[in-house]
């Protein structure tokens, strides 16, 4: 099949959560072949935990030992990636079928407003496999695009505040677009809340986030195309200033509040869409799971890959440091 003739990756399908957004799913030419790729599953290599660049030599001995002695990291990186090769998929007629789906979903437009609701989204493929979708579209979206760092299938660490909340944010990774599926939903706890961009400048400025404040954060919503920039946007929001409480305070209680089962997820321009979470206990789910509560997926679709790699050109002649950061 020609681009042309490849069916849309996402249909839409009746709203299911009671939240005014647009819903979708998988469409419904896909679900036979995300059932074969379910059954291949168990023949393939495990997901591997992969930085998206280089780590410098040192900080590769330390990871190399924490796994050796724990069998993880030992710290958060934020290069870190769940990865499944495309080479996973040994078929090689599945393997150019599952190509083909990655083609569509990495051409895939959001509608307008930016913003779905996903809902059965792990019906086909099987509730167990959700990371090893994930992991292996992260893998042929960046072989398509061309550069690691265009999909990015981030590990959720431990990240909230003491209550298992979260507050409004947006992730800010060099690719703009979030893809989120729940894996392990937590009734009446550790709701999704969404909140258009445009609503919190307005809300931060009532709030008494001074105007250079939000310049800073508007600059940083530009560059994180070049960059990691979780902190330069929301540290100026939630750093130590006398506005934090209020606009955390304000920025929750506007946002539209979106309880996820499992299967269930969104799908944002993290650029234009803030999103946090209402309290999770901490014993909510055992520590095991607490890294598979939801697999993510960040990256740029083609449209704005092609944007990003023109501007690639331009950091690469200046240098570029950790996560894309010029020199």
């Amino acid at each position: 099949m020609t681009l042309t003739s490849l069916p849309p990756v996402l249909t839409p399908v009746e709203a299911d959560t009671g939240v005014d957004l647009p819903h979708a799913s998988w469409a419904a030419e896909w679900r036979p072949l995300l059932r074969r790729f379910g059954a291949e599953v168990p023949k393939m290599k495990p997901v591997q935990r992969v930085s998206y660049e280089p780590l410098p030599l040192r900080m590769r001995a330390r990871v190399a030992w924490s796994k050796l002695k724990t069998g993880h990291e030992g710290r958060t990186l934020f290069t870190f990636t769940w990865h499944l090769p495309v080479s996973a998929v040994r078929d090689s007629g599945l393997r150019r079928e599952m190509l083909q789906f990655a083609e569509s979903f990495y051409n895939y437009e959001l509608p307008s407003g930016d913003a779905v609701i996903l809902t059965r989204m792990l019906d086909d493929v099987g509730l167990d496999n959700g990371l090893p979708l994930i992991a292996w579209l992260r893998a042929a979206v960046a072989q398509m695009a061309g550069e690691e760092s265009s999909a990015i299938a981030a590990p959720t660490g431990q990240s909230g505040a003491g209550d298992g909340s979260f507050s409004m944010h947006s992730d800010m990774w060099i690719p703009a677009l979030l893809f989120n599926v729940f894996n392990h939903a937590v009734p009446s706890q550790g709701a999704s809340l969404l909140l258009p961009m445009d609503d919190m400048w307005e809300i931060a400025a009532q709030s008494g986030v001074p105007e250079d404040a939000r310049q800073k954060m508007e600059a940083a919503r530009v560059e994180a195309g070049e960059c990691d920039y979780f902190s330069q946007f929301n540290n100026s929001l939630y750093g130590n200033h006398p506005w934090t409480p209020e606009v955390t305070r304000a920025l929750s209680a506007a946002a539209i509040e979106v309880p996820m089962a499992r299967g269930q997820g969104y799908f944002v321009n993290d650029r234009e869409w803030l999103h946090g979470r209402t309290v999770l206990k901490a014993d909510a789910l055992p520590a095991e799971l607490k890294e598979h509560r939801l697999y993510r997926l960040a990256y740029n679709n083609a449209r704005l890959d092609a944007g990003a790699t023109e501007r690639r050109v331009e950091w690469d002649l200046v240098g570029r440091t950790a996560a894309g950061c010029k020199t």
